[in-house]
């Protein structure tokens, strides 16, 4: 059975500076010395705050105290996200093409990712995701989105299918998003116990440097996946007439085949942006303002 595995690479570096800083001489009182001037840089960012002796242990362990309450909020950080993670994988589901006798027994093709924006059906994913499902007819008995029956563990693939009219997704090809909505309200269905999330757009952009998530599923598998990465900036692909400009947003991670419609989205769970495409090395996504925009127009 496959398992979905989240690891992040982010570790508390301990203040060796505490330690490899501080003499043999520390009870004694020699004069300043660049030692000193070089703990009250520490501790208070410029030595010119030191106008006397200061001690090297004072200036040193108050550096050490700064270290240690950052990587506390680290770890608080950390585990926010983790949290996030878990609620988000509640509100994605794999778009897919599947022939079934029962509607949770499939043989499944995954096309890409969607996730969900209200409680009712409806979804959003990359316009390509659904272009493939469209042109493939012949082939694809039943475009669906796959979701848990109980969505207690991803480890239990007890899979329940809600099916959705590929013809009938409001698409913006410019911008590749695509909005579609399942035939059966997953609100009301009995079979599914825990519903699916619907998730949250945000609106503004945030500056490069911003730590965020995506996750989507791959091609092969009917587990998601989640990669943490960082805003590396944003990318003005193509002018358009009726706006400034049409923009991508540039993750430093790269996605995976599959995740394509999946979301990108901060530590508080709200979506910034929606996976396209990835390149070497790297991630590209609508941004949420642009995802808002084609939402609530008509």
């Amino acid at each position: 059975m496959l398992r979905a595995v989240l690891s992040h690479s982010g570790r508390a570096v301990p203040c060796l500076c505490c330690f490899s800083a501080l003499g043999s001489d520390m009870g004694s009182d020699p004069s300043r010395t660049a030692r000193d001037d070089f703990a009250c840089s520490l501790a208070s960012k410029h030595p010119s705050h030191c106008p006397g002796k200061l001690s090297p242990l004072i200036g040193l362990l108050t550096y050490c105290g700064c270290c240690l309450l950052a990587a506390q909020v680290y770890a608080q950080q950390t585990d926010q996200f983790i949290t996030t993670i878990e609620k988000i994988k509640t509100g994605i589901a794999p778009v897919a093409c599947a022939r079934a006798a029962a509607p949770i027994n499939f043989d499944v093709g995954i096309h890409g990712t969607a996730f969900f924006i209200d409680p009712h059906g409806a979804f959003l994913t990359a316009a390509h995701v659904i272009k493939g499902i469209v042109e493939n007819k012949d082939k694809c008995e039943m475009p669906a989105v796959l979701i848990r029956l109980d969505g207690s563990s991803f480890e239990i693939l007890n899979l329940y299918g809600l099916k959705f009219v590929a013809s009938d997704c409001r698409i913006d090809g410019t911008a590749d998003i695509a909005r579609c909505k399942t035939i059966e309200d997953p609100s009301k269905a009995g079979k599914i116990v825990i519903k699916p999330t619907a998730l949250e757009i945000a609106s503004d952009v945030r500056p490069d440097g911003t730590a965020v998530a995506f996750s989507g599923f791959p091609v092969n598998g009917l587990i998601p996946y989640t990669a943490r990465a960082n805003i590396a900036g944003y990318q003005v692909v193509e002018m358009d007439p009726n706006r400034d400009q049409l923009r991508m947003l540039v993750l430093d991670k790269p996605a995976w085949p599959g995740s394509s419609g999946g979301p990108v989205y901060g530590v508080n769970g709200c979506v910034v942006g929606m996976l396209l495409q990835t390149g070497i090395g790297l991630a590209f996504a609508r941004p949420g303002a642009r995802l808002n925009e084609f939402v609530s127009s008509r």
